[in-house]
């Protein structure tokens, strides 16, 4: 939980794709993210929507006329389908075939800020080694881990796919259980 001065501050630790949402949430989605591209005025190419659902619906975060960061390693591994050959394709006015957006996997990326964070990266990496696609971790025995108010203070990144059969929820959590201690080596990457 994050305190004092930023209190009321959140800080992005991790994404999934796709999004575990209801049908009725993911078209009340869509609905305002048009609305908000048509105010803008963005008609062709990629666009980074960060918002955050809860209780009382959506709350817009940021709007980029970008690809947002991991994005095509997320949509690649979860939808097997090339986004930056799409944006491409779109960027110089060619024709997009017909996409079938039927999720394979769920790939999720967890940042580390924390010990906590790593300590759950070196889990994951002792237990589901194939499951980690990709990682840039950037930890030595130097490392101090402070307090984290933006992404500039990220330790590294790492990819985990998940079979879509499998309920990504331990992984979102970062949940080590009691057969798996926790880990407290640190190695260099």
């Amino acid at each position: 939980m994050r305190k004092g001065y930023y209190k009321n501050d959140f800080l992005e630790t991790q994404q999934l794709i796709p999004a575990r949402i209801s049908k009725a949430r993911h078209q009340d989605i869509e609905y305002q993210i048009l609305k908000i591209l048509d105010a803008f005025e963005i008609k062709f190419g990629a666009c980074h929507i960060e918002l955050k659902l809860d209780i009382n619906g959506i709350k817009i975060i940021e709007i980029a006329s970008r690809m947002g960061g991991w994005r095509n390693v997320l949509v690649k591994n979860s939808y097997d389908i090339d986004y930056n050959y799409l944006l491409l394709k779109a960027s110089l006015g060619r024709k997009l075939d017909d996409i079938k957006c039927n999720a394979k996997n769920f790939c999720l990326v967890k940042i580390i800020f924390t010990q906590k964070d790593y300590n759950f990266y070196l889990h994951v990496k002792q237990r589901y080694p194939q499951m980690i696609i990709n990682d840039n971790v950037f930890i030595t025995n130097e490392t101090k881990f402070d307090y984290s108010s933006d992404l500039l203070d990220a330790k590294g990144y790492y990819y985990i796919k998940i079979p879509s059969t499998d309920n990504p929820s331990k992984f979102i959590k970062g949940i080590i259980t009691e057969s798996n201690p926790k880990i407290t080596a640190k190695s260099s990457h």
